[in-house]
């Protein structure tokens, strides 16, 4: 009975060793991230590195440069505005946790009230422990949500900007850098893998 690798083979379609194994090594190696695309499709010549980190990368610089621009007029104006917007996500967010938590403890009341027969105990018992899991059973976040966000100095709001643009910028470019050295030994990989399928003789280096 045919695999989606080897159905090809079955009926003719893909007769060549190189075909064959370009197909299978889409299972692993530097290949697995085709794994849902379509078989059909070979795996390419070059592989390119992912673009969102090099994105990202690209606006944290330009958020570096704005927030070492602001001046105190314009941070005390950008603190005040991002502070209401926390106040309206703070309020929908107690909002969503307080409809939440009753849901939990109506059920929570429903499973206490139950006495089933003794062989259902255990699934009682497993009920309750799941609900408890989930339920606001210390008060933290009852506590959390009845304190109103504090709102920021303007230079405050300025320095966290700074070091939150200079954080992610560090992060990025490190993770850009993990990306273009993955879609260079890639690359490597799959030249290789297509020069062994030919029957030349070459040293792979190892897959991910």
């Amino acid at each position: 009975m045919p695999t989606g690798y080897t159905a090809p083979v079955e009926d003719g379609t893909i007769t060549t060793l190189e075909e064959y194994g370009l197909r299978c090594a889409r299972a692993f190696g530097w290949c697995i991230g085709m794994r849902e695309e379509s078989l059909s499709r070979p795996p390419p010549t070059e592989l390119k590195p992912d673009a969102y980190h090099k994105n990202a990368l690209k606006a944290a610089e330009r958020a570096l440069v704005e927030a070492e621009a602001l001046t105190d007029d314009a941070a005390d104006k950008a603190t005040e505005k991002a502070h209401k917007r926390e106040i309206v996500r703070h309020a929908e967010r107690k909002k969503r946790h307080d409809l939440e938590e009753s849901r939990y403890r109506a059920m929570h009341a429903k499973v206490t009230a139950w006495k089933p027969a003794p062989g259902y105990t255990a699934l009682r018992n497993m009920m309750l422990e799941q609900l408890e899991t989930c339920m606001d059973t210390d008060g933290f976040f009852e506590k959390y949500y009845s304190r109103k966000p504090k709102r920021e100095t303007g230079q405050q709001y300025k320095a966290r900007a700074i070091k939150v643009a200079k954080r992610d910028i560090a992060d990025h470019r490190k993770e850009y850098a993990k990306e273009v050295k993955a879609a260079r030994e890639g690359t490597k990989w799959l030249r290789g893998l297509r020069d062994a399928l030919k029957g030349e003789a070459v040293e792979a280096p190892l897959a991910q």
